[in-house]
C-alpha cells in the first residue's frame, strides 16, 4: 500500500493524464525516493482511492441521544497518527457520558462540557501542530527542530499522563485544560515561525538548499527526564536557524 497526502495550496495535483493510479504514479515519480521504490510498481485499478479535503470536524460532538467518537468526530491529518490518540480520548469520554446517563444523572451540563472540551482540543491541537506544517515539512532544519519539540511535548503532555494518573487521564483531551495554555502558545509560536521562514525561502527559491545528505537521527523518546536534554537541543537548533536567517537577510540587503 502506498499513499500521498498533500497541501493543495502548495502542490499541483495532476488533474489530467488518465486514471487516478496513473496520475498518482506520475506524481510520485518526481520524487527520487518514491521513484526508486515504485519504478516497477503496478497499481490495482479496484484499489486506488482519491479523497479531497480529507480533514474535517463536527460542530457538535455530543447531543440528545448521540456522541461521536474517532473519525466520526474529527480528522486532522495522518502525520504523527493523531487519530489513535483521538480515538482513545473520544471513546473514553463517550463511555463516561453513557455511564452518567444510565445512572440517571442530569446530562445537559456534561454534554455542554464535552462539546466545549473537544472543540477546544481540536482547535488547539490543529493550530499547535498541523496548521501550515506542510509549508516547511520538506526543510530539514525546520522540520527536524519541530520534530524534537513536537515529540518531547507529546511524551510530556500526552503519552505520560495515563502512566501517571491512570485511565482517568483519558477523560481530559489534549489542550482542553487551562493549565496547558503556555504549552499551546509555545507550540503555535514555533509552528507559525517555521512556516513563515519556509514561505520566505520559497519566495527567494531557497527551499531545500541545505537538505542534501542530512539525517535526523535522534536517540528516541522514553518516559523519563532525559528528554529535557533533547528539548534543549531543539532550542539550540532554533537559535542557529534564526541566526542563519538573519545573516541571509543581511547578505541580500548588502
Amino acid at each position: 500500500m502506498f499513499g500521498v497526502v498533500l497541501d493543495q495550496r502548495l502542490v499541483n495535483w495532476p488533474q489530467d493524464g488518465g486514471k487516478v493510479g496513473e496520475r498518482l504514479k506520475t506524481f510520485l515519480m518526481k520524487h527520487p525516493v518514491a521513484r526508486e521504490i515504485l519504478v516497477d510498481a503496478e497499481f490495482d485499478e479496484n484499489d486506488v482511492h482519491w479523497r479531497k479535503n480529507l480533514a474535517h470536524y463536527s460542530m457538535t460532538f455530543a447531543g440528545d441521544g448521540f456522541v461521536l467518537v474517532g473519525d466520526a468526530a474529527a480528522f486532522m491529518d495522518p502525520f504523527y497518527s493523531p487519530g489513535m490518540d483521538w480515538i482513545s480520548f473520544t471513546t473514553s469520554r463517550a463511555a463516561a457520558l453513557v455511564a452518567a446517563q444510565r445512572r440517571g444523572e442530569p446530562m445537559s451540563e456534561f454534554v455542554e462540557r464535552h462539546n466545549r472540551d473537544f472543540a477546544t482540543s481540536h482547535r488547539c491541537w490543529f493550530e499547535a501542530v498541523y496548521k501550515d506544517k506542510y509549508e516547511y515539512m520538506g526543510e530539514f532544519d525546520l522540520m527536524s527542530t519541530a520534530l524534537i519539540f513536537d515529540l518531547c511535548l507529546y511524551y510530556l503532555g500526552v503519552a505520560s499522563r495515563p502512566f501517571k494518573s491512570g485511565e482517568n487521564a483519558l477523560l481530559v483531551p489534549p489542550f482542553s485544560s487551562m493549565r496547558v495554555g503556555p504549552i499551546f502558545r509555545f507550540m503555535r509560536t514555533y509552528n507559525r515561525r517555521f512556516a513563515e521562514i519556509a514561505r520566505r525561502r520559497r519566495k527567494r527559491r531557497a527551499l531545500g538548499k541545505t537538505n542534501r545528505a542530512r539525517r535526523c537521527l535522534i536517540p528516541g523518546f522514553k518516559l523519563h527526564s532525559g528528554n529535557a536534554k533533547l528539548f534543549l537541543q531543539g532550542f539550540a537548533k532554533w537559535a542557529r536557524i534564526e541566526v542563519g536567517e538573519l545573516l541571509s537577510s543581511q547578505t541580500r540587503a548588502s
